[in-house]
């Protein structure tokens, strides 16, 4: 607003500076004088030569024109993408990226919240399959080229599979979509890893695993006995 005001003073003293001004002194941009001579050099050229620089003159500016128009009436899509997350609701009722049920007792179960976005500017019908792995955490050491220097390298090693459930929804573009689920994690162990897998287009393998997708989420959870 105070940029708006300081231009609108500024006109106004300037309006009347120029009116102040003799007629022949006045600042004036010559429209009639160059509209006089483009359409002289446009319509009664000199040679052929200027007559054909006029009409590629002429395509050139259509062309630009048209480029654009199209520009503006028919923007790029922009990058097509999904994503899929877990959330939970905080004492407020809110949905926060934070405290998840990480500590189970077999045959119990615990709630969150599993969400989906989606980017690909069209309605798009998703597939969530939800995987339950025992994970085995292998520390394994490489030297460097010069053989002086070793690093040690973390490996997963999945031990044991099971596909716990899936369910499918259908979203339209640039909405999101929750889902309260009940996750009971059914093997026990300290390292036990539950997946959650997006599939847009319903295009789910017949044994689906973490490389065939690349939209996923995981949640690492420790199950007991009791």
């Amino acid at each position: 607003m105070s940029v708006s005001v300081f231009t609108l003073g500024s006109t106004v003293v300037a309006a009347e500076r120029r009116r102040e001004l003799p007629v022949d002194e006045r600042f004036q941009v010559p429209y009639r004088e160059w509209y006089i001579a483009g359409r002289t050099e446009l319509l009664e050229p000199d040679t052929r030569a200027d007559a054909a620089l006029n009409v590629l003159l002429a395509i050139s500016v259509v062309l630009a024109v048209g480029s654009v128009g199209y520009a503006v009436m028919g923007p790029a899509d922009g990058e097509q993408f999904s994503a899929i997350y877990l959330l939970t609701e905080d004492d407020d009722g809110e949905l926060v990226a934070d405290d998840y049920p990480t500590e189970f007792i077999q045959g119990e179960s615990q709630e969150l919240i599993v969400g989906i976005d989606n980017h690909e500017h069209k309605t798009t019908e998703y597939t969530v399959v939800v995987l339950e792995q025992d994970v085995e955490v292998v520390e394994n050491e490489t030297a460097t080229s010069d053989g002086d220097t070793n690093t040690t390298v973390n490996k997963t090693v999945v031990r044991d599979q099971r596909e716990l459930d899936r369910f499918s929804t259908t979203i339209a573009h640039n909405e999101s979509w929750t889902h309260e689920y009940t996750l009971e994690p059914t093997m026990t162990g300290e390292s036990q890893r539950i997946v959650w897998l997006l599939f847009p287009d319903g295009d789910v393998p017949a044994e689906p695993a973490m490389g065939d997708t690349e939209y996923a989420v995981h949640l690492w959870v420790s199950v007991s006995d009791s």
